[in-house]
């Protein structure tokens, strides 16, 4: 099938791109042995249960200090913080970050008393100081007891903990939140969208029967 319907690449392995001409024969051949379903109606069933709620993204933006902006090597001034410079300037917005994004989460949460929240983190900084601004959160994080963070995990997916707190490398993946949780806050994020996405999914999937409300902090 590759050399019959692929053209290759000889600068680089396993880059392959189909011909032109092939086209329409390669998903004639591939409509011989494969189907793609989406839904149940696909195959003449009822789509009920299957229909994703609707998504709501609000993105918060708090001020970044400008005071903090730093200097150029010749010793002049920056207007504004460069973060694209890398990971370390990156570090450093979300250190100094910090206690805003905390203070908007604790807004976000006033304004919705008594509503299940994931709050999703990337630093322990960043657990730690959700912690110190709200006690009353569940936390999971990696050095735990991996029952106690397995029963966390159960405790809040069946409604008997109101807020948790984890980061999506740790509950991103496989969790169902779905049935007792609606909305989310990130406090704080990485820089990979797998990430994201997934831990998105956690409360967006079938048998949620609530929109979703997605809150992302960050900085201008």
């Amino acid at each position: 099938a590759l050399t019959r319907f692929f053209q290759r690449d000889s600068t680089q392995a396993n880059n392959l791109t189909l011909y032109p001409h092939k086209e329409k024969e390669f998903w004639l051949w591939l409509n011989s042995w494969a189907i793609f379903l989406q839904r149940p109606s696909d195959l003449g069933f009822d789509d009920t249960g299957y229909d994703l709620p609707e998504l709501k993204v609000i993105v918060h933006e708090v001020e970044s200090d400008y005071d903090k902006a730093g200097f150029e090597k010749d010793g002049q001034g920056l207007l504004f913080k460069n973060i694209s410079l890398g990971v370390s300037q990156a570090s450093g917005e979300k250190r100094d970050s910090l206690p805003a994004r905390t203070a908007k989460m604790s807004e976000i949460l006033r304004n919705d008393p008594g509503n299940s929240y994931i709050l999703w983190h990337d630093l322990e900084d960043e657990r730690r100081a959700i912690q110190e601004a709200l006690p009353e959160a569940v936390s999971i994080y990696g050095s735990q007891d991996l029952e106690e963070r397995e029963q966390t995990i159960l405790d809040f997916s069946h409604g008997k903990l109101p807020i948790l707190a984890t980061k999506p490398s740790l509950s991103g993946s496989g969790c169902n939140f779905q049935y007792y949780c609606a909305d989310a806050i990130y406090v704080g994020l990485n820089f990979q969208f797998r990430d994201f996405i997934q831990s998105v999914h956690r409360i967006h999937r079938y048998g949620q029967a609530k929109p979703v409300t997605i809150h992302i902090v960050h900085t201008d």
